[in-house]
């Protein structure tokens, strides 16, 4: 009885103490709950019976600037968008004043270890340098989703076949993106909100600086695909992204000069 009485107590206190907090004082108890015993270092990856069901980590990149040199070198800004569940962040928000979400530095949590596998660059502001700083918020569900999306800049080689019509033609790219380290046993890469393609949201088609687009041409394959090694049985997925590029204009010495023959510019197909 005396335990009952005990526990009663000390519940209603902390009924009480809630009541009483204030904005920070709530959000500064829920972190410290939630980081107590996190380890940034392991990944969120709760035990399966067959030891082959990974991570889900939806992964995709929207391109804010694009553009090409006469190397054939495809430079481009995107933001990287990533999301994945992680229990160990996840709370009642009953308990935290109703608070649903919070922003989290990204290097105080487990972040995917992605990389562009042909990217021609790896300095300061290009992928491998942005996950490797972490250095941008993320955003907490309480339900653990954890949302990631930096700004990144990436540059790729671009088939050189048909480079006799340069800066005019339509040229082949492509991005590989995928985990560095993991499996498809420990991360089950997917594509983010199930599009196949790199989106451009965030360019305004009416008053884009970017001179080179996606043609028509572009994202005819599944950008998902699986890899083997001899070494391994465990698959190595990726988003392979294959799509065709056109100089829409170019910056001379008389001002803006435009493509003289343009191929019409990719469109998602509406779902």
């Amino acid at each position: 009885m005396r335990g009952l009485i005990l526990v009663s107590v000390s519940a209603l206190l902390a009924s009480c103490y809630a009541k009483n907090e204030s904005r920070i004082e709530y959000i500064g108890r829920l972190k410290r709950d939630l980081f107590k015993d996190y380890d940034s270092a392991v990944i969120p990856l709760a035990a399966s019976l067959d030891g082959k069901t990974g991570l889900d980590v939806s992964v995709g990149l929207n391109q804010v600037y694009m553009d090409m040199n006469d190397k054939g070198h495809l430079d481009m800004s995107v933001w990287l968008s990533s999301s994945w569940i992680d229990e160990r962040l996840a709370w009642d928000p009953k308990e935290y004043h109703d608070i649903d979400s919070i922003r989290v530095p990204a290097h105080d949590i487990w972040i995917p270890d992605l990389e562009v596998y042909n990217n021609l660059e790896h300095g300061p502001g290009y992928i491998n340098d942005v996950l490797k700083s972490r250095s941008t918020n993320t955003l907490v569900m309480s339900n653990g989703m954890v949302i990631y999306i930096p700004a990144a800049k990436l540059s790729v080689p671009c088939n050189d076949e048909e480079f006799a019509n340069w800066p005019w033609g339509e040229y082949d790219c492509s991005i590989k993106l995928g985990s560095w380290a993991y499996s498809g046993y420990m991360i089950n890469l997917q594509k983010y909100e199930n599009k196949n393609y790199i989106t451009t949201e965030s360019v305004d088609e009416a008053t884009s600086s970017s001179p080179v687009f996606f043609t028509e041409n572009s994202f005819q394959e599944d950008s998902l695909i699986n890899k083997f090694y001899p070494c391994c049985p465990e698959p190595y997925p990726a988003l392979h992204y294959k799509f065709k590029v056109q100089r829409g204009f170019r910056i001379g010495a008389n001002g803006k000069e435009l493509n003289p023959s343009p191929v019409p510019a990719y469109k998602p197909e509406e779902n």
